[in-house]
């Protein structure tokens, strides 16, 4: 928190109000004034970092780790209420995910960092498709013609050692700009898998623990050229390098016991490859200091190819069977095309911005699976078109914000299987209407209120009817007949201050699209995972946050969430259940000097019931050193200590109860060395792809 202290002696002054104001009186008048951590808006808030929060020798995820509403691991990032999150970097999406996207906001040193806005309704502005939040991440902008760059390494040991790096490298000239990042990801980890099923007359015990690994390098290169103070041009490349992953199984069987005592034994390995190319234009044209029109057009290309190989055999009073082979395989290519414009103006008082925006997505799968009894292939062409156009509109008076817009999109959608000769069509035109009031009063305390309605699509590979086999009788299939859900959001939101908020919403949900493990209590060899539109939900929470420092020496960052669901199931295979769960985030920053720091950040989820599932207590306690000095940094951190983050959960499926106990191998030791080169205080131009929320889908 910055202080400006003015003294002004000898002449005697008003009482004077900025911010929040200490005032003595007559002779010596001394203002103080704050800069406002947290700001709110229609659409969500805003946090001021500097002055705020502790940067030095922290990651861009340590920062986000102390942000209301986020729940943040080493790669993944959530948001309360939310099934997805999408990252930007001054209003351009961020089209990444997992290690990659750790990688690379972690080769941005927080301290070029100048605010971060979550966004929690996203305005008619943003496609319509998910429950998800925004976090969109803002760097300074002074501008500082020349070099910069950044590099960073790591090294972490768990059962087995993984290793990352990260090299950005930028430039920023009198009208060219530019900004490169290259990642490299090695990840191999012990994933324990235990699972029980409870029939009427017999049990199933099953163990299946894997080893998987990850291999992961690409790069990202931005180019730029102004031509003007009105005019500016943008050229993105995402450029695959390597992606493969493989999991092998350690141990897997399945004892059944009960009326035929006996054993299945699987053994095989799952391996993948996939390429992901994109590139965009993108080009804005500036009016005046209040319009200014965008215009952009991306294209995707990806192919994954997969294969499942296995061998299966039976141990049955003492007696094994024959070996049998099984192989699965499968490819799938994307090509999605967008393009989007977006014209933001003012009207008399009120802020304007309308846009349209057009998706084209051919999605093509191949598939095989060959086993002693069975050989079947199939392909599957997935066709979507989309068309959609906004406005919206904004009215700031006095303390008041008002803003409201709605969007429309008209979907077609073609599925065809070349092996059973389904071929299904859909054509619908849906509106979205969204709106928010926010109120700042000048002590501090700010009230929201939010709404949308919003849509969500299947997955693209969830429409897929092959069955993809694990083992000999556990397979998973998509369906073709999958139709879309709908949502209505609404949140309200009280801020005090800079270290309080409570953010109270709630979600109704229809026809929830989910995979499901279809049991069968008289047929205890049945276990299909399938895709369906089987639930409908209701959920109401409150997330609480709070920031404080009771010494200067240590800073805290509290945050709860608590929630009540309540789901009703279409299927008879699933009965109706609601539930409350809570979550408590504990994160600690201990200063011992300018250099040299202590994190103790702790996590515990109680137990109660999460996503329809019921869940046994799982804690998490992490804890680390930092130390910088100028542009160097070094930590080292110990992850889930006491090896307490066991996510056990249990369900019902067909008059069968499912225990089970997983654990990833999150207890690792992790030592991360940065170093931060050239002249990072240089600009950043503000872009938008038009295809972010179409790569969600993948």
């Amino acid at each position: 928190m910055r202080r400006l202290a003015f003294f002004i002696m000898t002449v005697a002054l008003p009482q004077m109000v900025c911010g929040q104001t200490d005032t003595t009186e007559l002779r010596e008048s001394v203002v103080t004034a704050y800069d406002k951590f947290i700001k709110s808006s229609p659409d969500g808030y805003t946090l001021s970092l500097e002055g705020n929060l502790i940067t030095e020798g922290r990651e861009t995820l340590d920062i986000l780790k102390d942000m209301p509403a986020l729940r943040v691991t080493d790669n993944t990032i959530g948001m309360v209420g939310k099934t997805s999150v999408r990252i930007l970097i001054n209003d351009r999406p961020v089209n990444l995910s997992g290690s990659s996207l750790a990688s690379y906001l972690n080769s941005l040193p927080p301290s070029v960092l100048k605010n971060i806005e979550i966004i929690t309704t996203p305005p008619a502005k943003y496609d319509a498709e998910g429950n998800f939040g925004v976090v969109n991440i803002r760097t300074k902008t002074r501008i500082f013609p020349g070099w910069r760059g950044s590099a960073s390494g790591s090294y972490a040991l768990n059962h087995y050692s993984s290793y990352k790096g990260s090299l950005f490298t930028g430039y920023s000239g009198r009208k060219f700009f530019f900004d490169g990042t290259l990642t490299f990801t090695r990840t191999a980890y012990y994933h324990g898998t235990s699972y029980t099923y409870y029939y009427p007359q017999s049990t199933a015990i099953g163990v299946n623990p894997k080893k998987w690994t990850s291999l992961n390098a690409g790069a990202n290169l931005s180019f730029g050229w102004d031509f003007n103070d009105r005019n500016t041009l943008i050229a993105d490349f995402n450029i695959p390098i390597k992606d493969k992953s493989k999991v092998s199984d350690i141990e897997n069987s399945i004892r059944y016991i009960g009326a035929a005592d006996s054993t299945l034994f699987t053994d095989g390995t799952t391996r993948s490859s996939a390429t992901a190319f994109s590139t965009g234009l993108w080009y804005r044209h500036t009016f005046n200091g209040d319009s200014y029109f965008t215009l952009s057009a991306d294209w995707l290309s990806s192919s994954t190819d997969r294969d499942r190989d296995f061998t299966s055999r039976s141990l049955s009073e003492g007696v094994y069977s024959d070996i049998e082979e099984y192989i699965s395989d499968g490819s799938m290519d994307y090509r999605i095309g967008t393009a989007k414009a977006d014209f933001i103006f003012r009207m008399l008082t009120v802020d304007c911005s309308a846009g349209a925006k057009m998706s084209f997505i051919r999605n093509t799968s191949d598939n095989d699976y060959d086993s002693p009894d069975i050989s079947q292939s199939d392909t599957f062409i997935y066709t979507e078109k989309i068309g959609a156009a906004y406005f919206s509109a904004q009215r700031n008076v006095k303390n008041w914000s008002f803003k409201a817009g709605l969007r429309s999109e008209y979907t077609y959608t073609r599925g065809e299987s070349r092996s059973t000769g389904q071929d299904n069509r859909n054509s619908w035109l849906d509106f979205f209407p969204t709106a928010g009031i926010s109120w700042n009063h000048t002590k501090g305390h700010s009230l929201q209120l939010q709404y949308a309605r919003r849509i969500s699509r299947p997955p693209y590979s969830s429409l897929n009817p092959f069955k993809w086999y694990l083992s000999k009788y556990s397979y998973s299939t998509g369906d073709p007949f999958l139709t879309p859900s709908y949502m209505n959001n609404l949140e309200l939101g009280y801020l005090r201050g800079s270290d309080f908020m409570a953010w109270l919403y709630f979600t109704s949900q229809k026809d929830r699209i989910g995979s499901i493990v279809m049991l069968d209590e008289n047929d205890m060899l049945t276990n299909v995972e399938i895709y369906n539109n089987f639930l409908s939900s209701r959920e109401l929470g409150l997330n609480l946050y709070w920031k404080v420092s009771p010494w200067k020496w240590w800073s805290v960052v509290l945050q709860s969430d608590i929630s009540l669901a309540e789901y009703t199931s279409s299927r008879p295979e699933f009965p109706d259940k609601s539930g409350v769960g809570c979550g408590i985030i504990m994160n600690n920053t201990f200063i011992i000097s300018r250099k040299f720091q202590i994190i103790c950040n702790l996590a515990d989820n109680l137990p109660g019931m999460y996503n329809y599932r019921d869940y046994r207590n799982s804690f998490s306690a992490n804890i680390g050193a930092v130390y910088s000095h100028r542009t160097i940094s070094a930590r080292l951190m110990v992850t889930d200590l006491f090896r307490t983050s066991l996510p056990e959960f249990e369900y019902m499926s067909g008059g069968v109860r499912q225990v089970y106990d997983n654990y990833r191998d999150s207890r690792a030791v992790q030592l991360t060395v940065s170093w931060n080169f050239g002249n990072w205080f240089a600009r950043r131009r503000e872009a938008e792809a038009s295809n972010s929320e179409e790569m969600q889908r993948l």
